[in-house]
């Protein structure tokens, strides 16, 4: 499905990516084949604003895990924007720093669960304005709850949301980071390369 014909049409996946898992890498590498995307930027954040008093790898770790995840993704890349920001990272301001980049139409690929949260996302207004959504669900999502928050946005803000017809499976960074801690295995949650790099690093472990 192409949206865009005369821009470059480039992803942005966003979060704190703590721990990378293949769910991450599935919305990628949908939304890329799905919309017809030049290419998906994973973007980890520097300092999260909505994350505090949960335990997060430091932003050198979670970079490096992105990094080898994607590296025989095609399509897919990595920036560390965000975490060479200083202070608390927001995505207007990313969003700007995009644009003022490169001129082109980017998708935001979200869960779709966060359409809820969106209206407390800062300067919700003008982000809707400098991108549209890319939304997929997965099992257990409330459907109608979620497409009466994407019905708000786009009637509130005019947000352009697009909903994939692909599901993706749940998988929890919180109970990777758990198994870990436990000593158990997470090979069916994360690429090889991401499960190598945590066991060897003991990024959990050591905190």
């Amino acid at each position: 499905m192409r949206i865009c014909l005369e821009k470059a049409h480039i992803g942005i996946l966003g979060g704190t990516f703590n721990a990378d898992h293949n769910a991450h890498i599935m919305m990628a590498r949908m939304a890329l084949a799905e919309y017809d995307l030049e290419r998906v930027v994973l973007i980890p954040t520097g300092q999260p604003p909505h994350k505090e008093g949960e335990q997060i790898a430091s932003a050198e770790h979670r970079l490096a895990m992105l990094r080898y995840a994607v590296e025989t993704e095609p399509g897919l890349c990595v920036s560390p924007m965000e975490i060479n920001r200083r202070g608390t990272t927001y995505t207007v301001d990313t969003l700007y720093q995009l644009h003022a980049r490169k001129p082109a139409l980017y998708s935001f690929i979200i869960g779709a669960d966060t359409l809820c949260d969106l209206p407390n996302w800062r300067e919700i207004a003008k982000v809707c304005t400098l991108c549209d959504f890319i939304a997929f669900f997965r099992d257990g999502m409330n459907m109608e709850k979620t497409m009466e928050a994407k019905r708000y946005m786009e009637q509130t803000y005019g947000a352009k949301i697009h909903i994939s017809t692909c599901k993706i499976p749940h998988v929890s960074s919180t109970e990777i980071r758990r198994r870990l801690l436990c000593g158990q295995p997470i090979s069916q949650y994360v690429p090889k390369s991401v499960e190598r790099y945590l066991l060897e690093n003991e990024v959990y472990h050591a905190q």
